[in-house]
C-alpha cells in the first residue's frame, strides 16, 4: 500500500523544474552533509527543529523534508508540519535513494552562491535576451525558488555584484566563453551540473543559428514589447522555458499536415 506521508525518488524526479514542484527543504545534520554536500535540485537546507521559520519560507506550498536516509529526521520533521495543517511528505530513502538512483540530477553545494540557497543573490544586466531569460528561470527553478535577482546596467553590473554580494550571471558565461553573454545559460547548466538532456537541449535551443531560437526569440520580443521592466520581462518569460523544457523532456514533436 502507498504511503500518502511518502514520495518515492522516481515521482519527485519527475516534478523537478516544474512550476508546480514542491517546495524542497533538506534538514540533514551537518556531520551528515559533510559527508557527500549535494542537494536535489532547487532544495535548501534548514534545522530541522525549526519548525516555525520552514513553515515561514514555504509560503503556503506543498513540502518535501528530505534528511540523509529519510528516517527520523524528515518524518519527524515532516508530520509535525502536517499538524500545523501543512501538506508535507518525506522523501523514501532520502538522499542516499536520490543520489543511488541513476539519471537524477544533483547540485554540488561548493559550487552555490555563498550566501546560500534560500536566500541567494543574483545580478545581471536589463538587456533581457533568450540566454539571461532563460538562465534567471533555471536559478529559480532548479536552484533557488526564492532567490532575488538585481537587474542593472550592463556598465553597473561588476559594480552591483562587488557592492552587493551578488553572484552575476555573466560570469559564468565569461569562465566558457569570454565575452560571450550568449553562451550564459549553458554556461551555468555546466557549472552546476545540470546536464540533462532536457537542459542540454534547452541549450542547443538556445544556440545562434538554431531552429528552434528564433521562435524563442520572437516570442520573448512579444513579451518584451508589453512588459516595460526587467523584473517583469522575467516573470513573464518563465512559462515559456517551462513549456519548452517540458517539451525537451518529452521531445514529442507533433507531425506537420499540409
Amino acid at each position: 500500500m502507498t504511503n500518502a506521508h511518502e514520495i518515492t525518488t522516481e515521482n519527485l524526479n519527475s516534478l523537478i523544474g516544474r512550476p508546480d514542484a514542491p517546495t524542497l527543504i533538506d534538514v540533514s545534520i551537518d556531520p551528515d552533509f559533510e559527508e557527500d554536500p549535494f542537494l536535489i535540485p532547487g532544495a535548501f537546507r534548514h534545522p530541522y527543529k525549526d519548525f516555525t521559520g520552514i513553515m515561514d519560507r514555504l509560503h503556503g506550498t506543498d513540502a518535501v523534508i528530505i534528511c540523509q536516509k529519510g528516517g527520523k529526521l524528515s518524518q519527524g520533521c515532516a508530520s509535525w508540519l502536517r499538524s500545523e495543517g501543512v501538506a508535507a511528505r518525506y522523501l523514501l530513502g532520502g538522499n542516499h535513494a536520490w543520489r543511488d538512483t541513476p539519471g537524477v540530477l544533483r547540485v554540488p553545494a561548493l559550487r552555490l552562491p555563498a550566501h546560500g540557497v534560500g536566500k541567494s543573490l543574483w545580478v545581471t544586466s536589463t538587456s533581457l535576451g533568450p540566454n539571461r531569460l532563460a538562465s534567471t528561470w533555471l536559478v529559480r527553478r532548479f536552484l533557488d525558488p526564492s532567490a532575488r535577482v538585481l537587474f542593472v546596467a550592463d556598465a553597473e553590473r561588476d559594480g552591483v555584484s562587488e557592492r552587493y554580494g551578488a553572484t552575476a550571471f555573466e560570469d559564468f558565461a565569461t569562465k566558457l566563453a569570454p565575452a560571450h553573454s550568449h553562451v550564459t545559460f549553458e554556461a551555468m547548466v555546466q557549472h552546476f551540473t545540470l546536464n540533462s538532456s532536457a537542459l542540454n537541449g534547452m541549450a542547443d535551443a538556445l544556440t545562434d543559428g538554431a531552429p528552434e531560437a528564433v521562435g524563442i526569440t520572437a516570442i520573448l520580443n512579444g513579451i518584451g514589447g508589453r512588459e516595460t521592466s526587467a523584473e517583469a520581462r522575467a516573470t513573464a518569460a518563465l512559462p515559456i522555458f517551462d513549456a519548452l523544457f517540458l517539451q525537451m523532456q518529452h521531445r514529442v514533436i507533433p507531425a506537420v499536415r499540409w
